[in-house]
């Protein structure tokens, strides 16, 4: 069987009117408890599915989105190892890392890390998006390429379809898509596949706050400033370049100070 990482466990107490979750992650190999939180909620005898479904979700989002626990579990492992030294899933984890702030430095051990992987694991869906992404990366910031990559753009839409046809329950080639056609200038098409994304995944957060911050650039507020707020609230350790569009939005509405 496959080896096991990591073991999450909990206790759940009921009484009339409130429900308390206790639950743990635990390191399989070292035994020791990575995260430990209690969660607590009012409790009506109609809400009791609704109630913990909402824990179940909250629990699920900390442990497993992008920059929640196990990201900074696996990210604190690779630390200073050199991009050869990587599993392919450790290479996609270094993605996430150069992605959170877009950080320039790593950009071309990422795209290097990634090309390796797909040349050894040509079906790993995941690292297609990736590459997809850091590849319309360098066309959004002007970041070098190796020279065999004479389009860029056009490679990251086909690395992003190869992602969906690998793996089509999956947001990430679509959300990779999403992003390629934004800088394609096919900005229906963008939007159509952020929305689709979000809708294979509603606790997608960054398919949540990359589509508010699309939104906002084309003033469409109604939506993109619930959808900025919600992907904040839902995962707060996110890449902080989607305050670009809380700024366009105060701006817009003659908010000087706030858009500061």
């Amino acid at each position: 069987s496959a080896e096991i990482d990591f073991v999450v466990k909990g206790g759940l107490t009921i009484e009339s009117n409130r429900l308390l979750v206790e639950a743990l992650m635990i390191d399989a190999k070292t035994k020791r408890v990575v995260w430990g939180h209690t969660f607590e909620r009012d409790l009506h005898p109609d809400q009791i599915m609704e109630v913990r479904n909402e824990v179940a979700d909250s629990i699920t989002r900390t442990l497993g989105q992008s920059y929640g626990v196990i990201f900074s579990k696996k990210a604190l492992e690779i630390e200073g190892r050199p991009p050869k030294a990587l599993t392919s899933y450790q290479c996609v984890i270094r993605f996430y890392q150069y992605w959170r702030h877009f950080d320039p430095q790593l950009f071309a051990q990422v795209v290097h890390c990634l090309i390796n992987t797909i040349a050894k694991e040509p079906d790993y869906a995941e690292a297609h998006a990736c590459l997809s992404q850091v590849l319309t990366d360098s066309v959004r910031f002007g970041f070098p390429l190796p020279n065999h990559v004479e389009d860029p753009i056009s490679a990251a839409i086909k690395h992003a379809y190869t992602a969906i046809e690998l793996a089509p329950q999956s947001n990430r080639g679509l959300h990779a898509l999403a992003t390629a056609y934004w800088f394609n200038g096919d900005l229906e098409a963008s939007l159509d596949a952020y929305e689709t994304a979000l809708a294979l995944n509603p606790n997608a957060t960054e398919v949540m706050g990359d589509l508010g911050l699309r939104l906002a650039m084309n003033a469409e507020w109604d939506r993109a400033v619930p959808l900025l707020r919600e992907a904040y609230k839902r995962n707060p350790t996110q890449s902080v370049s989607l305050y670009v569009g809380f700024h366009l939005f105060h701006f817009m509405h003659d908010q000087f100070e706030e858009a500061l």
